[in-house]
């Protein structure tokens, strides 16, 4: 992020600019599939997240500031500083599933609701990125800014793959490749549990590994 747009994400008529230019933003990212942001222009990361209503199983989607940590993703629910937690994050705690799209390609991921040692580590890289992280958190009153960790279900797969080796499997059953990552076939089509029926966040080609949404007939 430039130093620069770090600058003005401390100053308030920049982060109400921003809040303006979100839903613009949104339609950028939907429209090029994770590619292109008006936020990337300033060196912003950002990404499209689609988690199904807590209440209605719905899907919904917002464009949000993401922070690479471990080869997962972490979000913050600073909703610009105001006193009310935004919704995807009631979402996000109600449902073990959600879904990004980044960079072209729509990935699966398990949502974690981190604390303690953890919560710090990925607070102090947020705030070394975008500072004005801080100045939502006092803006936000007496909540305390949730940090969410977004992992590849994958992750989960390769670490059970591990151990099928280590018993002696080659924890390789139908895997594919998607630029340079093992996804387990045995994952495809699977639908988060949270949604209602007839909806769904998005089903994986088998043939070329990336993402298809659509509704169930």
């Amino acid at each position: 992020m430039s130093f620069i747009v770090q600058q003005l994400g401390k100053t308030a008529w920049f982060v109400v600019l921003l809040r303006l230019l979100a839903r613009c933003d949104r339609a950028f990212l939907q429209w090029t599939k994770g590619r292109v942001s008006i936020g990337a222009a300033g060196g912003a990361q950002e990404l499209l997240l689609t988690v199904p209503g807590r209440r209605t199983g719905i899907p919904r989607t917002v464009a949000m500031l993401y922070f690479p940590y471990h080869a997962s993703w972490a979000v913050i629910d600073t909703n610009w500083g105001r006193p009310r937690r935004p919704d995807w994050s009631a979402n996000l705690v109600a449902c073990p599933d959600a879904e990004i799209t980044l960079n072209g390609h729509r990935i699966p991921v398990r949502p974690r609701l981190l604390s303690g040692a953890e919560r710090a580590d990925v607070w102090r890289e947020a705030l070394a990125t975008w500072p004005a992280i801080s100045r939502y958190d006092r803006r936000s009153g007496d909540r305390e800014l949730r940090v969410f960790l977004l992992q590849p279900w994958w992750l989960e797969q390769r670490a059970s793959d591990e151990d099928d080796r280590r018993h002696g499997g080659d924890g390789q059953d139908g895997a594919l490749d998607l630029a340079g990552v093992q996804i387990p076939a045995q994952g495809i089509g699977q639908q988060p549990t949270c949604c209602q029926e007839g909806q769904e966040l998005g089903r994986l080609d088998p043939v070329v590994g990336v993402h298809l949404s659509g509704q169930r007939q």
